[in-house]
């Protein structure tokens, strides 16, 4: 009887920490885009101002 409550807290804990793992991995992936986001409208801005001025 006590093995099976051991293994049971086990798969507990593991269901626990691959929900917060998943939390992270999300919040890594939104500050990635959200990143790379604002380099892609600073060049963009460049851009525009360098074809404004060439004009």
């Amino acid at each position: 009887g006590n093995k099976n409550i051991l293994a049971d807290s086990n798969t507990l804990t593991d269901s626990d920490s691959s929900a917060e793992t998943d939390v992270i991995s999300k919040n890594i992936l939104i500050t990635t885009i959200e990143l790379t986001e604002e380099i892609i409208g600073k060049r963009l801005k460049l851009l525009t101002i360098k074809n404004l001025t060439s004009i």
